[in-house]
């Protein structure tokens, strides 16, 4: 799962995301732990350089420095 951390000028409306799981066939479940997509809205609270960075980790799990990372560095006007 991907943990977010945002600068202190943006903020998620929902800390969760919306989930889009992969198609599956008719009456077939998806398969637990199958890819998919989780969508978040981030807003502004104010202009000025900003940051998103999220670490790819299961969440009862502590960090040790070989997680999957991203840095996005946003201008806000």
């Amino acid at each position: 799962m991907w943990e977010l951390n945002l600068s202190q000028g943006l903020n998620l409306t929902d800390i969760n995301g919306t989930f889009y799981s992969p198609d599956s066939q008719e009456d077939i479940p998806p398969l637990v732990g199958a890819g998919g997509v989780r969508e978040w809205e981030i807003k502004t609270d104010s202009e000025g350089a900003q940051q998103v960075t999220a670490v790819y980790k299961r969440p009862w799990e502590n960090e040790i420095g070989t997680e999957d990372r991203f840095i996005l560095n946003v201008d806000v006007f």
